[in-house]
């Protein structure tokens, strides 16, 4: 049995000062938040996984309590980004599995 992964567009908000990520449904203010991990703790993997500038494909994942967000970045850079800023803010090691 085949499954295919369907994206849903999803906004992050990452704050360091109170060391919490958040993510949205809506880029609005006002939208109520989807998931609130407020530990930076509570995330202990975060991974690139594509990195294809051909199909234009830049995806990467967050593990939280053994949950594995996948994200998709709308470039390389963008991408990069995330994963450090996420990584140094969690003090994780830096681990890339590029296809």
């Amino acid at each position: 049995m085949t499954t295919s992964q369907t994206w849903q567009e999803r906004y992050l908000q990452f704050d360091a000062e109170n060391r919490f990520l958040v993510i949205y449904t809506r880029n609005d203010a006002n939208s109520k938040p989807l998931l609130v991990v407020y530990n930076l703790a509570a995330i202990n993997a975060v991974h690139e996984v594509t990195n294809d500038p051909q199909t234009n494909t830049y995806e990467f994942y967050i593990n939280v309590f053994g949950r594995k967000y996948s994200m998709r970045a709308a470039s390389n850079v963008e991408m990069t980004t995330w994963v450090s800023v996420i990584r140094a803010a969690c003090e994780l090691t830096a681990y890339t599995n590029k296809k």
